[in-house]
């Protein structure tokens, strides 16, 4: 998977909001980088010269999107959506 996100088409998605979501999948993004540079250091995984993730907010597609999910591994990525899916409904339900 290359990105994944939320948009107008997305169930709860509120405009408004929009911004409010990508400042909290930024800060997501920042977490996971935090925690995949431990297990780098610790030798818990390897270290790869792959492009960081992003949040692009109104870019190639209308939404907020977390872009180049593909630097990370699948099992990073599955943890990420689960992530990306509750910060979505604690900004856009509540």
């Amino acid at each position: 998977m290359v990105n994944y996100g939320y948009g107008p088409d997305t169930q709860g998605w509120k405009e408004e909001r929009k911004a409010i979501l990508a400042k909290k999948l930024s800060q997501l993004l920042l977490d996971m980088k935090l925690t995949r540079n431990k297990e780098i250091s610790s030798g818990l995984i390897g270290d790869h010269e792959f492009p960081e993730p992003y949040v692009e907010v109104d870019g190639l597609y209308a939404g907020v999107r977390v872009r180049k999910i593909t630097a990370l591994t699948e099992s990073q990525q599955d943890e990420l959506i689960r992530r990306c899916e509750d910060v979505y409904k604690e900004v856009m339900w509540n």
